[in-house]
């Protein structure tokens, strides 16, 4: 029995940490997608610039 909750916990935290590792991967690939878009263009510089009006 004991086996078996170690078994379904190391399922569950192995299922969680590849989620996790996927989701930073995603956001790590937008925002270096972000920073080349603005690094080309500046539309983002200038989007923050009139979002807060400096």
């Amino acid at each position: 029995m004991q086996s078996q909750n170690n078994q379904d916990d190391y399922r569950q935290v192995r299922h969680d940490l590849i989620f996790v590792l996927t989701m930073n991967a995603i956001f790590f690939a937008i925002l270096i997608g972000l920073y080349f878009v603005n690094r080309a263009t500046g539309q983002i510089d200038s989007f923050f610039v009139n979002l807060l009006k400096f």
